[in-house]
């Protein structure tokens, strides 16, 4: 598995694991950081944490390829909670949201 830490700018490979790729995406609200073009490079098991929501591991489980046109706001009541928001609308194309601690709701932005 590879796994990358921001740098801020841009990923920063810190160690090889032989599965998929673990990485940290940038909080970049001034360049507007297009987050589904990241996540659409990803493979099915991809794992990423984003310091966006520290408290959150995302993990694409259907397909590394989101169509996500919109924001959508997850609401965690305790850790371990997870929902599932479809990336696609369809039914068997989703991505799952995995609290790792408590939060507060947090609305995820994405555009392709």
């Amino acid at each position: 598995m590879k796994i990358f830490k921001n740098n801020p700018k841009e990923f920063q490979q810190i160690e090889n694991i032989p599965d998929g790729i673990v990485a940290y995406l940038i909080n970049d609200p001034d360049e507007k950081l297009p987050l589904a073009s990241i996540y659409a490079k990803m493979e099915k098991g991809t794992v990423i944490s984003s310091p966006l929501v520290s408290s959150f591991e995302i993990i694409i489980v259907k397909t590394g390829q989101l169509e996500v046109t919109s924001s959508e706001g997850v609401k965690i009541l305790e850790a371990g909670s997870i929902a599932y928001f479809p990336s696609t609308g369809k039914d068997d194309d989703k991505v799952i949201y995995k609290a790792l601690k408590d939060s507060e709701t947090i609305s995820f932005e994405a555009e392709i």
